[in-house]
């Protein structure tokens, strides 16, 4: 099913990804539908004590919805209550547009970077484009072997140095900028170690090393299904920030990667400067509830549209303050 549909072609559709995260969780679960004998849909979800759903991971699932075979259109509400569900919760769908169109109250942009040409052909695009920061980065490189020392890029290590760094920098970085520490949670270290050294068919995690002599500067932890690499966990040594080491790792890997057979590289969902210099194209992500309450849908609905008016507003730094707290705490209660 994975294979023939392009909406799941992402390794977070993948089994393996759903059975690493459920050996750290006691929560995850994956409804299987069979209304004619064989297995034609799966869902997997993670739910609370409240019977409320969300993407497996929480915040560590970037695409997330359900598998159905070729002619299956579910009916999203009978789906929950056969899960013995109330609410499914999503922002990063994906897939099953088709029968959840009516519970989707906003799309955004993930973008990606298509290698399906080879790293050439596409760096020939964003040249066309008028985008310069490849060219930007690769001086950058050259610099920082002139002034620090040679780097060199490990594609698909387990180095335990590497992985504690990635750790290290990447909690800093999210408490300097006032999100949750995702590594506080013990469960998600061990969980993403896991991943690093997870090997099932066309599925494996792929944590990426750009050292300068043996010391790591930037280190990534994705995924990979195949010829399609999930950009995850990047982070870098601060310390040489003036060299752009985050972004000379993402362009030696996509060199790397697409001799190698990826064809293209999901960035996930967000604004950050590097996914929207770096990209040649986008997916399309649903934001959106299925409830069975029809009230509570509309809530949730006309507060996704407020969040939205405020976003645009000119007054948006005073009157977000108080949402940035709330989601703070949200965040803080969902990835526990």
């Amino acid at each position: 099913m994975l294979d023939r549909d392009a909406d799941v072609d992402s390794p977070f559709f993948h089994p393996a990804y759903a059975r690493v995260v459920a050996r750290f969780r006691d929560d995850v679960r994956v409804g299987v539908g069979a209304p004619s004998g064989a297995p034609s849909l799966f869902f997997p979800f993670q739910a609370d004590g409240a019977r409320r759903a969300i993407g497996v991971g929480s915040r560590l699932a970037e695409f997330h919805g359900w598998i159905a075979g070729a002619g299956t259109r579910p009916v999203a509400r009978d789906v929950l209550r056969a899960c013995g569900l109330r609410a499914w919760s999503f922002d990063h769908l994906v897939s099953g547009r088709a029968s959840l169109d009516g519970h989707v109250w906003a799309t955004s942009d993930s973008p990606l970077i298509d290698l399906s040409g080879g790293m050439d052909a596409y760096v020939e695009g964003r040249r066309r484009a008028g985008a310069k920061q490849i060219p930007t980065t690769l001086r950058k490189a050259r610099k920082f072997e002139r002034e620090v020392g040679p780097l060199r890029l490990e594609l698909d290590s387990r180095s335990s140095d590497a992985f504690d760094a990635l750790v290290r920098w990447k909690s800093a970085q999210h408490a300097r900028t006032g999100r949750v520490v995702l590594f506080e949670r013990q469960w998600i270290v061990d969980a993403l170690r896991a991943f690093r050294d997870e090997r099932d068919g066309a599925f494996r995690g792929v944590m990426s090393v750009l050292r300068c002599g043996d010391r790591p500067v930037a280190v990534h932890l994705g995924l990979r299904l195949g010829p399609v690499l999930h950009w995850w966990f990047p982070a870098y040594a601060p310390e040489f920030s003036r060299y752009s080491p985050g972004s000379i790792l993402l362009v030696e890997v996509a060199r790397e990667a697409a001799a190698d057979g990826v064809r293209r590289i999901d960035l996930g969902r967000g604004t950050e400067r590097y996914k929207q210099s770096f990209k040649s194209g986008d997916r399309e992500l649903g934001e959106g509830l299925v409830c069975l309450n029809p009230a509570t849908f509309a809530l949730r609905k006309g507060w996704a549209g407020t969040k939205r008016w405020i976003r645009a507003s000119p007054r948006r730094a005073r009157l977000e303050a108080p949402i940035k707290r709330l989601r703070k705490l949200r965040e803080r209660l969902i990835v526990r």
